[in-house]
């Protein structure tokens, strides 16, 4: 357990050393001031919405490119590095070596959006708003979100060997999961078996964000009573704990 933790430790410390992590915070802390000037802007009915909406949209997507740009590099550096040599060395097994860089993933998640929200709060103060009624519970979401596409990029870096490609795939992926709902129309509309019987397949393959777009509707009371933040939480596990298994199958049998 204690490996595991140390594993955990030292993988957020590699990711907060990199200089990506410091260009992509700038870039997003500038994005958000960027959504504060377009609210005094005339034109913008509702500028406190503005505001909001453009600092959660880059929250989610400082942390989808954090998450594939940052994690699929420091891996692939630490293979052709020979690094992973030396942990692996150490009595710890390929397994709990994915598992801690997929958990020390999941910390730096926590606090870039846990820094994202601090900036972004203190704007919408500045700007003497009130904060949404469920603005913590959509950065909640947020975070189960990006760390479904955590453990979908291990998957992806594991299978792969380029970089680029390992990117491109998770980037993909991530798109596809936004488009659940019109996969399953369109498979109940094709008469071709094989396709319909591919888009099905690939329903269950692809995550489904749709049980985490809380984001889309925060400021609808409707949709967030109804939303199941229970069935949520459970599809993250099935499905996080299903893709990091098969990426410890893979990286076990991968030649190092």
């Amino acid at each position: 357990m204690k490996s595991l933790i140390s594993l955990i430790i030292f993988s957020l410390k590699e990711n907060l050393r990199t200089k990506l992590y410091v260009v992509l915070l700038i870039f997003t802390i500038i994005l958000i001031f960027i959504g504060l000037l377009l609210t005094g802007l005339s034109g913008f009915e509702q500028p406190q919405r503005v505001l909001v909406n453009t600092g959660i949209a880059m929250m989610e997507l400082f942390c989808l490119f954090l998450i594939l740009l940052n994690s699929v590099n420091l891996f692939l550096q630490d293979i052709e590095s020979k690094s992973v040599y030396l942990t692996l060395s150490k009595s710890i097994s390929r397994s709990k070596y994915l598992v801690g860089k997929y958990f020390g993933s999941l910390l730096l998640i926590l606090i870039n959006i846990l820094i994202m929200s601090i900036i972004h709060i203190l704007l919408i103060k500045l700007s003497r708003w009130k904060i949404p009624e469920n603005y913590y519970f959509t950065l909640f979401t947020i975070f189960l979100k990006t760390g479904v596409v955590a453990s979908i990029s291990l998957l992806a870096v594991t299978t792969m060997t380029s970089q680029a490609t390992a990117v491109i795939t998770s980037l993909l992926i991530w798109i596809a999961g936004h488009f659940i709902s019109e996969i399953i129309f369109l498979a109940g509309r094709i008469k071709i078996m094989f396709l319909q019987f591919f888009l099905r397949i690939c329903c269950y393959i692809i995550p489904n964000f749709q049980y985490f777009n809380v984001k889309d509707y925060f400021d609808t009371h409707y949709f967030v009573a109804k939303f199941g933040i229970v069935l949520a939480i459970i599809y993250w596990i099935v499905y996080n704990s299903v893709v990091l298994i098969l990426s410890c199958v893979v990286f076990n049998k991968k030649d190092l």
